[in-house]
């Protein structure tokens, strides 16, 4: 039995039950992040248990996202969902393009003593003995 590309009965059937749907165009700065980010979310399927379908298509800079569902509850669980992943691929991106691992993390800020009643710490002991 050889596959046409039409869509049965059942599928047809599926695609109008989804009477909710949403578009989105997200700016992703440069093609090649646009595409990076398309690929990698579009290996992440949709749960057997959602009622959403999504569809990515990379336009240029920009992120093509169709969500479409048979209730508004999958429709923004899915959208939700979907931007989260798309945030944390960026973050990704940001931190392998500008190799932020590699520099050295900030100094923390010693905090200043709120109350001045109360004893010094043994490390703010160390500090003014240190200083002195």
């Amino acid at each position: 039995m050889s596959d046409d590309g039409s869509s049965s009965d059942e599928e047809v059937q599926r695609e109008l039950s989804l009477k909710h749907s949403i578009e989105l165009r997200l700016d992703l700065d440069t093609p090649a992040k646009a595409q990076i980010v398309c690929e990698a979310l579009s290996v992440d399927k949709e749960p057997k248990r959602s009622n959403a379908v999504r569809e990515l298509r990379q336009d240029g800079q920009f992120l093509l996202i169709t969500v479409r569902s048979e209730d508004r509850r999958s429709l923004q669980k899915s959208t939700a969902n979907l931007l989260d992943m798309c945030d944390l691929s960026m973050s990704t991106l940001d931190m392998a393009i500008g190799r932020k691992w590699l520099i050295e993390p900030p100094k923390k800020k010693e905090k200043a003593d709120k109350n001045p009643d109360r004893p010094p710490t043994v490390k703010k002991l160390k500090l003014e003995n240190s200083q002195a």
